[in-house]
């Protein structure tokens, strides 16, 4: 499969403390409860956190999805791995499941996931193409991918996800976009 080709490495620990730091610093300026509402989660929902980072967006998903739910919290950072763990502890939630992974391949069931979030990822991501294969693989048919960043220009983003040759732009507003699965794509094989 073309996404376990990719190796991915994470950034530094003092890099990562350095990021956290700043969306704690950052997090009541944040859209947060303003992309939640925009989500349309449902209970029972399967949802993918992208580069879930220090759950910024994991913890009110797996709330707002309910038990019966599951946020798969992906993640190549130890740390995000472990801060994952510990606020799903605090929180008292059992439908989070971290995933760390070294390569774009996350090793979850094929078309079990209704959404998938790449919030602020997207502009850090060198190779898409094994990125947008992985997504489209765990993705259901009815499933959506919502995208967020301010780093790039939604007409860069949109291009890479229309040279994915994988989805199509569903909704653009703003720095917010739902991309939805081409059905029967061709490129979904390598």
């Amino acid at each position: 499969m073309y996404a376990k080709k990719a190796s991915l490495k994470p950034m530094s620990d003092i890099s990562y403390r350095g990021m956290a730091l700043l969306y704690k610093i950052s997090s009541p300026f944040c859209s947060v409860k303003r992309q939640i509402n925009l989500l349309q989660l449902k209970n029972g929902m399967v949802v993918v956190d992208w580069g879930c980072g220090t759950g910024r967006h994991t913890i009110p998903v797996a709330q707002s999805i309910g038990e019966e739910g599951k946020v798969f919290a992906v993640d190549i950072h130890p740390l995000a791995i472990k801060t994952i763990r510990k606020k799903a502890k605090q929180n008292g939630l059992l439908n989070i499941e971290p995933l760390l992974i070294s390569s774009y391949d996350t090793e979850a069931k094929s078309a079990s996931v209704d959404l998938v979030l790449l919030i602020d990822i997207i502009p850090i991501i060198q190779e898409t193409k094994p990125l947008f294969t992985e997504i489209y693989r765990l993705l259901k048919k009815q499933g959506r991918v919502y995208i967020s960043h301010s780093h790039l220009s939604m007409e860069k983003t949109r291009k890479l996800v229309e040279d994915s040759s994988l989805f199509t732009v569903s909704e653009c507003k703003g720095h917010d976009m739902i991309i939805v699965p081409i059905e029967n794509s061709d490129s979904a094989s390598p």
